[in-house]
């Protein structure tokens, strides 16, 4: 409802359904629309860049953002992540358990999530921290809860075990900042940004 965005103080919305209408466009909220259909085959990737272009120009402007689609696990979760790794430059692990931190029905489609693999690489010259069988195996659960500090040693010690030595890699950049990601019944997630 209106009334409840008002009160979480949203001014823009991305609404990545496929039919949901932007039903309060002519109340003040400023939209950007993305038709994304919730299917390992199609290529989300596309819509990364515009999307965290309308989410930091919001922020610029003081705003608040809500990614909505229908059940908040799949699409608005995809979108969220890269959003966090394409602007704070996170790697994808951390963005991913971020995002399950607050919202744990997060659960891309396996395509989604490869996508998010990719972008990763590109940011990250090849470096991949996640894949598609971490979270089927319940190894995304596991890293709740610890600090980021951890979660690197953790794995560094699961790569140097499957590749047979050390293998240290760069700190994430943007270690430190905190976005807050606030998800809520729905399908939808808040995106604010704290220093």
């Amino acid at each position: 409802s209106l009334e409840t965005l008002r009160r979480y103080g949203v001014t823009h919305v991305v609404n990545a359904t496929m039919k949901t209408d932007n039903h309060f466009e002519d109340q003040g909220l400023v939209y950007l629309r993305v038709v994304i259909p919730d299917v390992k085959s199609y290529d989300i990737s596309i819509h990364f860049d515009a999307v965290n272009a309308f989410i930091v120009n919001a922020k610029r402007e003081g705003g608040c953002v809500l990614v909505h689609c229908r059940a908040g696990q799949s699409r608005s979760a995809t979108l969220t992540i890269a959003h966090l790794m394409l602007f704070r430059r996170w790697t994808l692990r951390k963005a991913y358990c971020h995002v399950k931190e607050c919202r744990p029905m997060v659960k891309p489609n396996e395509g989604f999530f490869r996508k998010l693999m990719a972008l990763e690489g590109s940011l990250f010259e090849g470096r991949i921290t996640m894949r598609v069988e971490d979270i089927a195996s319940g190894w995304v659960e596991n890293q709740l809860g610890e600090d980021e500090e951890e979660r690197r040693e953790r794995s560094r010690r699961r790569r140097a075990r499957r590749k047979g030595g050390p293998r240290w890699g760069r700190r994430d950049a943007g270690f430190g900042l905190k976005p807050k990601t606030v998800g809520d019944e729905g399908g939808r997630f808040l995106v604010h940004h704290t220093a």
